[in-house]
């Protein structure tokens, strides 16, 4: 009996341990692919991932805007009044 309950939790330990998981990571817009690499190799590493596993990256189509990017003179694109028009 103990060796027919060891089989079954061996068929199951190997159904759970052998799913392919998908993992869903956002890159940075600065962040470089060897830096995405690390990360999925980290999270290999701790355990969180496997192999494997399928890595979805989505990245961000633009630079975010901060707060110094609210003055266009700052670099020479005149000034914005909402005529349309630049200054010269």
């Amino acid at each position: 009996m103990i060796a027919s309950q060891e089989r079954r939790l061996s068929r199951l330990e190997r159904s759970l341990g052998d799913k392919r998981r998908t993992h869903y990571l956002w890159r940075e817009w600065d962040e470089t692919s060897e830096l995405v690499s690390t990360r999925i190799r980290d999270m290999i590493a701790r355990g969180d991932a496997k192999p494997f596993d399928r890595f979805i990256i989505f990245h961000w189509s633009d630079q975010p805007k901060g707060e110094g990017d609210q003055n266009p003179t700052a670099e020479g694109a005149g000034s914005d009044d909402g005529s349309g028009a630049a200054a010269c």
